[in-house]
C-alpha cells in the first residue's frame, strides 16, 4: 500500500470510530493493525531520504574531485604548451607537421592596456560595467585597429598561439 493510501485508510478509520461503525472493542487492533503499516511506510521512506541524501553528498564531493583533476589537467596543458611553443620559438621552428599531429603559430591581436584608468576615462564606450569596470578589449582593439589610432597608453600587438590539430 502506498503512504497516501495508508493515510486515506487511517483518516477513513478515525471518522468510521468517530461515527460509531467500528465496534470498541476492534478500534485497538485495527488502529495498532493501520499504525504500524503508516510506521513501517514512513521508516522506509527515511531509510530512502537518507541514501539519496548520503548519495548526492558522494556525487557532490566526486563534483569537487572532477573540479580539481580537470583544474590541474588544465594546469598541466598550458604549462606544455608554453614549454613546446618556446622551444619551438628558440629554434625558430614556426611550424611541425607529422603523421599524428599539426602543430602551428597562429596570429591573433590583442589589446595591452598600460594605464586603464586612462583608458576608461577616454573611451568609456568600451567599458563594460558591472560590479567591477573593465575594458573591453575586443571592442576597443577592433576600433583601434579600424581607426589606426596610436595611443600613449595602450596598444595593439601581435601574438602567437599554439594551435595543435
Amino acid at each position: 500500500m502506498k503512504l497516501y493510501e495508508i493515510g486515506e485508510t487511517y483518516l477513513s478509520l478515525i471518522n468510521a470510530i468517530e461515527s460509531g461503525e467500528i465496534p470498541t472493542e476492534a478500534i485497538a487492533d485495527t488502529l495498532d493493525g493501520v499504525k504500524g503499516e503508516l510506521e513501517d511506510k514512513v521508516d522506509n521512506i527515511a531509510c530512502v531520504i537518507k541514501s539519496l541524501e548520503a548519495e548526492a553528498l558522494a556525487i557532490k564531493q566526486e563534483e569537487e574531485n572532477l573540479k580539481d583533476r580537470r583544474s590541474s589537467k588544465e594546469k598541466n596543458i598550458e604549462y606544455l604548451k608554453k614549454y613546446v611553443a618556446d622551444t619551438m620559438k628558440n629554434v625558430g621552428l614556426e611550424k611541425l607537421e607529422t603523421s599524428r599531429n599539426a602543430i602551428a603559430f597562429r596570429k591573433s591581436k590583442q589589446l595591452k592596456v598600460y594605464d586603464e584608468e586612462k583608458f576608461m576615462n577616454e573611451y568609456p564606450q568600451f567599458v563594460k560595467v558591472e560590479e567591477k569596470r573593465s575594458i573591453m578589449k575586443k571592442e576597443a582593439k577592433d576600433a583601434i585597429l579600424k581607426d589606426k589610432e596610436i595611443l600613449s597608453f595602450c596598444e595593439v600587438v601581435e601574438n602567437k598561439n599554439l594551435q595543435i590539430k
